[in-house]
């Protein structure tokens, strides 16, 4: 299933702007959800608005949430030379975590955690 959702292209992707600050824009993609019983998993991509010292301008994220336990787990990452995860792959890495974080309340994940688990 996590194979599948990593072929999404950041062309076919929906991205939905959820927050911005000074320094990155962050985006979910609410079309990537899929629901197994209490867990959601979601593309979630933050775009830099100045060039990492290693290159990347953008960061793709595969993201698992327990809306029951109210954790999250990153299950994907990957960093592109490009805003929107375009460009080339700077780095990228399977997550295969079996902890889990709680989600900190008031902040993006927060969000991110109400968003996935209303779905």
């Amino acid at each position: 299933m996590l194979f599948l959702a990593i072929l999404i292209t950041p062309a076919q992707a929906q991205w939905e702007k959820i927050s911005e600050n000074n320094d990155l824009i962050n985006y979910i993609d609410k079309s990537t959800i899929k629901k197994d019983g209490n867990l959601r998993k979601i593309w979630r991509l933050t775009d830099l608005k100045k060039r990492e010292i290693t290159g990347e301008m953008s960061i793709r994220m595969m993201v698992e949430h327990d809306c029951k336990e109210d954790l999250f787990r990153y299950l994907f990452v990957s960093n592109h030379s490009d805003p929107m995860a375009g460009g080339r792959i700077i780095n990228q890495v399977r997550k295969d975590e079996k902890e889990w974080s709680q989600v900190p309340p008031e902040t993006l994940s927060a969000t991110i955690h109400k968003i996935v688990c209303a779905k």
